[in-house]
């Protein structure tokens, strides 16, 4: 079997833990300077209700729902979920073998191989970037635990203890709800995400062979892990009732 440019699972766990991360930088970030950033971090003072911002509200709701569905189905039976098929691999969730070569998708991912390239053929335009130089970040990445964000926070985001300590309460940045934040997440373009990437240490190179599809996409799963750990809810802000006791 040739070898692939689709990037095998190890390689896919160390970008996407290493998404994960980076957003809980940003959502430190977020968290203690957003006054003194440029983008407007201010959607918790928005009305919505306007129509068109309900429908995009609704609209992105129900994609996280249908990505999640994804993500619990395995179609075809053959190891690898929805959501992993369609988005990352663009394999075919109804066909356990997408290119008809007697190897299962899964079999051919796990070895290197091209799921959608047969057996002893030359393919081109490889569905999926390669990104063997992920390989060696998986390492050096801290594990995605309460310690682990600390310690990542303290070291990568520069943010000094003399300027911390000018922060102020209104200096800080919430979000009234997780939709909220979603939607900002959500509004973040391919280049917005590959500069958050380079400030945590994912060097250019690497950046420049990732495609802006594939980039998203483990964005997202990266957004949805995010949201399960409860990494985003440190961006809620407080009931204003507790101002006033």
């Amino acid at each position: 079997m040739q070898e692939s440019s689709s990037f095998n699972r190890e390689q896919k766990f160390a970008l996407g833990l290493f998404f994960v991360i980076a957003i809980g930088t940003l959502v430190f970030g977020l968290r203690t300077f957003g006054a003194h950033v440029s983008r407007p971090f201010d959607l918790q003072r928005l009305s919505i209700a306007n129509s068109s911002q309900e429908t995009f509200l609704l609209s992105s709701e129900e994609a996280q729902k249908q990505r999640e569905q994804q993500m619990q189905q395995d179609t075809d039976k053959d190891g690898l979920n929805d959501y992993e098929e369609l988005s990352i691999y663009k394999t075919s969730p109804y066909l356990s073998d997408s290119d008809s070569d007697g190897y299962d998708d899964k079999t051919e991912i796990d070895s290197g191989n091209d799921p959608n390239c047969p057996v002893d053929k030359e393919c081109t335009g490889a569905s999926t970037s390669d990104l063997s130089q992920v390989t060696s970040l998986e390492d050096d990445l801290l594990p995605f635990t309460d310690e682990g964000m600390d310690l990542f926070s303290e070291n990568v985001s520069g943010f000094s203890e003399d300027i911390l300590a000018d922060t102020t309460d209104d200096d800080m940045v919430g979000f009234s709800s997780i939709e909220e934040v979603n939607e900002f997440l959500a509004s973040l373009d391919p280049e917005e995400i590959r500069a958050l990437l380079l400030k945590q240490g994912i060097p250019q190179e690497t950046l420049d062979q990732i495609d802006d599809t594939t980039l998203q996409t483990l964005f997202a799963q990266a957004v949805v892990e995010a949201q399960q750990q409860g990494t985003l809810d440190s961006l809620l802000i407080e009931s204003k009732e507790s101002e006033g006791s």
